[in-house]
């Protein structure tokens, strides 16, 4: 259709965000059109008032809405071998740190008001701090709010900040500084050597990319603990899975055409 070839045509390059990536994730999801897709999806519910509302009360459309403000650079990243558990951070690029900021509060505050809604045994007294309780802190010179930890969801403490035209939105305050050391000099997934490898043999400024460390969730999976569980990953799975050491997805697009490249990195 016309609109997916209008698409198809302004992907933009996903690979300028990994510089911001702290170069101990464990793999990561970035794109360059996210503006645009977000707003043929706001465009193609416009008949639908209670979406409109939903964008609205987000911060996403409506009078000082982030989504005219957003370049359509974003990321994903993860860490999933931490002692405290798996963190990470989202990344949204804009040009407009106020509409940011917003943003990142209206969501939160949604977020922590469903989360006690939905956590059985909380009281009104208890579920409020959830709601309200937060508090900045300055790290490196940088602006940071966080909220208390969301009932029922243990370890998951989120927190916000704005650098330098980058939002950032981390599972917990230690993920937001690990972006702001990675943007200030620290080491950045660009240079990290398993990423590197698997650049270096995907799509050239892909329009989307998506990067796992597989040897890091192996190692993640044998560790993994469930409760109830008998049976932990078995020595076959680890012996075929073991030489495989990273796995990239990159993709682009012209008006006629979307080409993917997957790439296996085994030694």
């Amino acid at each position: 259709s016309p609109a997916t070839r209008e698409a198809f045509s302004h992907a933009g390059h996903a690979d300028g965000v990994s510089s911001w990536i702290p170069g101990q994730s464990d793999g990561f999801v970035a794109v360059g059109d996210l503006n645009r897709t977000m707003q043929t999806l706001v465009d193609a519910s416009t008949s639908d008032p209670s979406i409109s509302a939903s964008t609205n009360a987000f911060g996403l459309t409506g009078p000082g809405g982030v989504l005219p403000h957003l370049t359509g650079d974003a990321a994903l990243e993860a860490q999933v071998g931490s002692k405290a558990g798996p963190a990470g951070a989202l990344l949204l690029r804009s040009d407009d740190a106020r509409s940011l900021s917003a943003f990142f509060s209206k969501l939160l505050t949604l977020a922590s008001s469903s989360g006690s809604v939905l956590t059985p045994g909380l009281s009104a007294t208890q579920r409020q701090p959830a709601i309200a309780a937060g508090a900045t802190t300055t790290y490196r010179g940088v602006l940071i709010t966080s909220r208390s930890a969301l009932p029922g969801l243990t370890g998951l403490a989120p927190s916000y900040a704005v650098l330098d035209g980058m939002g950032i939105l981390g599972s917990n305050l230690a993920a937001v500084e690990a972006v702001i050391d990675t943007h200030k000099g620290g080491p950045s997934m660009a240079n990290e050597p398993t990423y590197r490898a698997a650049a270096g043999a995907s799509i050239a400024r892909p329009s989307a990319v998506f990067f796992v460390k597989t040897g890091s969730l192996l190692q993640a999976a044998r560790q993994l603990k469930v409760p109830g569980a008998t049976r932990t990953v078995d020595g076959q799975t680890v012996a075929t899975l073991e030489p495989i050491k990273a796995l990239s997805l990159t993709s682009t697009s012209q008006a006629d055409q979307l080409v993917e490249r997957l790439f296996l990195l085994i030694e």
